[in-house]
């Protein structure tokens, strides 16, 4: 961003519905992936507000909307939103967006084993995590250059 002064959000009640996927989001989302996000909103419900710019283009949270308005939420429905107390630039909005899905740190693989009860798919989170990890990397270098 460059800019000293620092940015301030706040949490404000939007529509569903009237939140603008950002036609630039370089995120996708699997079916297994899909069905995992509908499990943990299901479980907690929308614990992680999406962030938005001021003119309702979501900066964060792509896929939590998509699957709230497949798991049964409405389009009227008000929820939870970050937004900035003023609009963000596009390269800020691009930045951020990169950001918020890349500083994320690494797991700790012993941890997660000793600490938590591990199922099935076990293997697959730490392939998941680790390919996460490599992506990161790679975007990281590409950055850099």
């Amino acid at each position: 961003m460059g800019n000293s002064v620092k940015l301030t959000w706040h949490t404000e009640k939007r529509k569903l519905g009237e939140l603008i996927e950002w036609d630039k989001n370089p995120r996708q989302l699997k079916d297994h992936d899909a069905e995992h996000l509908k499990k943990s909103l299901d479980n907690f419900g929308v614990a992680d507000p999406l962030i938005i710019n001021t003119d309702n283009r979501i900066i964060g949270g792509h896929m939590r909307r998509r699957i709230m308005l497949q798991s049964g939420y409405k389009p009227d429905d008000l929820v939870d939103v970050r937004v900035p107390e003023r609009e963000l630039t596009e390269r800020e909005a691009e930045e951020l967006a990169i950001r918020l899905n890349k500083n994320t740190g690494d797991w700790d693989f012993d941890a997660l084993a000793n600490n938590f009860e591990l199922d099935d798919f076990s293997m697959r989170w730490r392939t998941i995590l680790s390919l996460t990890i490599c992506w990161t990397g790679a975007l990281r270098k590409k950055t850099l250059n």
